[in-house]
């Protein structure tokens, strides 16, 4: 039958802070489905084995399992107005709630997630720090280019080609043979059409 307490509980003078001060089984168990022990590590389990999800404070402010944390409704480790520069440990993440965009921290640093490629910038000059797949629309040409990455070099290459009024390209038709020109434009034989 449970217990109800309307005072604090408080178990003091256990030998080691991995010493279990609070256990909760299931009638048949043979092993405690949740543990708190003295240090504060909280450790799930099954009941018919050792326990085998822990959580538990590693550091001053941090929280930490060993095992995997899932949660239905997302988890982010960090909220920021403008790029991060916590030096929070690698594998974290962030939302700049600012601009709009995430992070993740690796290698030391917060890298931004730029969805494989799928920026795009509108300007008279080329971005500075571009990815491979990113997309610049040349404002006063009007043309549209692609950074691209090979073995060797990297560079933009354009995908479109705007309209150049620079050239004019006339076909001439005439009654004559198909050898015919008129001051250097093709002309070919329309057969007296």
């Amino acid at each position: 039958m449970a217990q109800k307490f309307k005072t604090a509980i408080s178990v003091e003078e256990l030998a080691a802070a991995s010493s279990q001060a609070v256990g909760v089984k299931v009638d048949g168990d043979s092993e405690a489905r949740v543990k708190i022990d003295a240090g504060g590590k909280i450790t799930w389990g099954s009941g018919s084995a050792t326990g085998d999800a822990t959580l538990y404070r590693s550091a001053a402010n941090i929280l930490k399992t060993d095992d995997t944390l899932e949660a239905a409704s997302g988890i982010v480790t960090l909220a920021t107005d403008g790029a991060p520069s916590a030096a929070l440990a690698n594998g974290a993440i962030a939302v700049d709630t600012t601009n709009d965009t995430f992070y993740f921290r690796s290698s030391g640093s917060w890298q931004e997630v730029s969805g494989g490629g799928a920026s795009l910038t509108v300007s008279d000059t080329a971005p500075s720090s571009p990815e491979a797949g990113n997309l610049w629309f040349e404002s006063d040409t009007g043309n549209t280019l692609v950074y691209y990455t090979d073995a060797n070099t990297s560079q933009w290459v354009e995908v479109g080609q705007s309209v150049d009024s620079s050239h004019e390209f006339y076909i001439q038709a005439d009654g004559g043979g198909p050898a015919s020109v008129y001051g250097g434009t093709p002309a070919f034989d329309c057969g007296g059409i």
